[in-house]
C-alpha cells in the first residue's frame, strides 16, 4: 500500500523533528538553572530532592527534580547533563501533543502541516527540549490537555475527563502555569460554543481537582518566606522583550547576555551600537520583517478570526500578573505561548491573499535562521562556566553569577582541584554597594570574575574597585578572552 505524500511529509517533519532536538545536546554549559536541579536531585534520594526543592525553591512544584532523582537512580549516570536527553525525549513527545492538537483545532491537513512545521524548526522549542529544566514537561502537559480538552467539548466522553484530571493534575505537580491551559481551553470553548454553564462548570471542576492534587506541596510554598518577584524594578525593556519572545523567532538580534548587560545599565545607546555587528544588523532588518507581518494582521484585525482573542486575552492576562509580582518577563515564562502565536498567523494566512505563500515561507525561514544561531552562535549560548572555571587558578576566587550557589556544588565536584569561594548574588544589588567593598578588603589574595550575568551595574564595579584601589592592586587578567565575562586579580599593596 502506498503511503500518501502528506503521511510522507509528517514523517519526515517527525523524524527531521526528533533529529533537532538530539543533536548537540551536550554541546552547551551547564545553565544556572539546571544547576539549581543538579543540586537537588543528583545524587539525592526522592526524600532529599522533596526536601531541597521546598526549601531552596518552593514556587516551582517538584514533578521535574522528582524524576530526574528517580531516574538517576536507575541510570547512575556520573554526568549530569546526560539526563539532557531525558527533556529530548520529553520535546520529543510534546511534537506529538501539539501535533494533534493542532489537527483538532484546524481540521484541515494543510494549515495543520503549516503550524507543525514551524514547530519543528523552533529554535525555542529545540532550547527548552534540551535543558533539564520543567518548562518543556509543561508544554507536554499544556498542549495534551489541550487537545484533550477539547476531544471532551467534542465528545462528551467521560473517559475524556479522566484523561483531562490526570494531565491538569501532572501538570500543576510540574508548575503552577499549567493552571493557564484551564483558562485558554475554556475561552476556547466558549469562543466556539458560546458560554454554557453546565459544561464549563464540569469541566474546571475536573481541573481544579487537578489543581488540588498538588497541595501537599503547594501548601508548602504557600506557608514559606519566599519571594516571587525581581528586586530589580520592571521597564518598557522587558515588555518589548517578551514581544519578541512571542511573537518572533528567539534566536535573533542580540543575544540575551547582550540584552542583560544594557538592561543593567539602562539601555547604554553605546553600548548597544558596538554590540551590532553586520550580522546582528541583518538579524534586526529581519525581525522588523516579522513585525510587519503581524502589523499587518493588526491592519486587518477586523477580518481576523475571533480565536486570536482567546490568545491575546490569555496573553494579557499572565503578562499583568506578572507585572503586579514584580517578576522579570523572561522568554521561558512565555514558552507556552509560542504555539498560539504561529496558531494565529497561520490560521489567517489567507488575509495575505497571493502572498500568503512568501508570507509563510518567510517566517519558516527565520525560523531555521535562528536556529542556526543557537546551534552555531556562541553568543546566543548559556554563559560559558565551563570555561571561566577552567581558567581559574588555585586558590581562593569569588566568581560573580546569579543563582551562583546552585553552580558551587557541581563545578566543585567537576574541577576537583579547584578551591572556589562564591559570592552569592540573589539578594538586592544596592546591598553591594555596602558590604562589597569590606568584604574584599579583609582578603589579602583573590580573583574576581565579572560576567553579563551578574547584578553588579558597570557603575557598582567601578565604585567598588575605585574604593579597592586604595588597598589593592588591580590587574586584569585574560584579556579579550570572551565578550561575556572579566578576570580581575587583587593582591595587597
Amino acid at each position: 500500500m502506498l503511503i500518501s505524500k502528506n503521511k510522507l511529509f509528517i514523517f519526515l517533519l517527525f523524524f527531521l523533528g526528533i533529529i533537532l532536538r538530539l543533536v548537540f545536546v551536550e554541546k552547551q554549559t551547564l545553565w544556572m538553572d539546571e544547576a539549581s536541579v543538579y543540586l537537588e536531585s543528583f545524587e539525592r534520594s526522592l526524600a532529599e530532592t522533596w526536601s531541597i526543592r521546598h526549601r531552596l525553591q518552593p514556587q516551582n512544584a517538584p514533578l521535574f527534580p522528582l524524576m530526574i532523582a528517580g531516574l538517576h537512580s536507575l541510570l547512575k549516570s556520573n554526568e549530569f547533563i546526560f539526563y539532557r536527553y531525558f527533556s529530548a525525549l520529553i520535546g520529543i513527545l510534546s511534537l506529538f501533543s501539539v501535533y494533534h492538537f493542532s489537527k483538532l483545532y484546524f481540521r484541515d491537513q494543510k494549515k495543520t502541516l503549516l503550524f507543525f512545521s514551524l514547530i519543528v524548526f523552533s529554535s525555542f522549542h529545540v532550547q527548552f527540549s534540551q535543558l533539564i529544566r520543567f518548562y518543556i514537561l509543561l508544554f507536554l502537559c499544556f498542549y495534551t490537555h489541550l487537545y484533550l480538552s477539547f476531544k471532551w467539548f467534542e465528545g462528551n466522553q467521560k473517559t475524556s475527563l479522566l484523561l483531562i484530571f490526570i494531565i491538569s493534575s501532572v501538570g500543576c505537580w510540574t508548575n503552577q502555569l499549567m493552571a493557564l491551559s484551564f483558562l485558554v481551553s475554556s475561552l476556547f470553548y466558549i469562543q466556539k460554543y458560546g458560554f454554557k454553564f453546565r459544561k464549563l462548570f464540569i469541566f474546571n471542576s475536573i481541573n481544579i481537582l487537578g489543581f488540588l492534587s498538588s497541595l501537599p506541596s503547594y501548601i508548602l510554598y504557600m506557608n514559606g518566606k519566599f519571594k516571587i518577584g525581581s528586586y530589580r524594578e520592571l521597564s518598557w525593556g522587558d515588555l518589548a522583550y517578551m514581544i519578541k519572545t512571542v511573537f518572533i523567532p528567539k534566536h535573533l538580534g542580540l543575544s540575551l547576555l547582550d540584552l542583560r548587560q544594557l538592561q543593567h545599565n539602562k539601555y547604554d545607546i553605546k553600548l548597544l551600537l558596538e554590540n551590532i555587528t553586520n550580522v546582528v544588523f541583518l538579524e534586526i532588518a529581519l525581525m522588523f520583517i516579522v513585525v510587519g507581518l503581524w502589523i499587518f494582521y493588526l491592519k486587518k484585525i477586523r477580518f481576523l478570526k475571533i480565536n486570536y482573542l482567546v490568545f491575546i486575552f490569555s496573553l494579557m492576562f499572565f503578562s499583568i500578573f506578572l507585572f503586579y509580582k514584580n517578576v522579570p518577563l523572561n522568554s521561558r515564562y512565555f514558552f507556552i505561548f509560542m504555539p498560539l502565536s504561529l496558531l494565529v498567523f497561520v490560521d489567517n494566512l489567507v488575509l495575505f491573499g497571493k502572498y500568503k505563500n512568501i508570507a509563510f515561507s518567510f517566517l519558516l525561514f527565520i525560523n531555521i535562521f535562528s536556529m542556526g544561531n543557537y546551534y552555531f552562535s556562541t553568543k546566543h549560548h548559556t554563559l560559558n562556566v565551563d570555561k571561566i572555571y577552567s581558567l581559574l587558578s588555585n586558590g581562593n576566587n569569588y566568581v560573580s553569577l546569579e543563582s551562583s550557589r546552585f553552580f558551587i556544588s557541581y563545578f566543585n565536584k567537576k574541577y576537583k582541584n579547584k578551591d572556589v569561594s562564591i559570592v552569592e548574588n540573589l539578594v538586592n544589588r544596592k546591598k553591594y554597594i555596602q558590604f562589597l567593598p569590606d568584604f574584599f578588603k579583609q582578603k589579602e589574595k583573590f580573583t574576581f570574575v565579572y560576567t553579563h550575568r551578574s547584578v553588579l551595574t558597570l557603575d557598582n564595579l567601578d565604585f567598588i574597585f575605585n574604593d579597592l584601589s586604595k588597598t589593592h592592586i588591580i590587574e586584569e587578567a585574560h584579556k579579550s578572552i570572551d565578550p561575556y565575562f572579566k578576570f580581575y586579580k587583587f593582591s595587597r599593596k
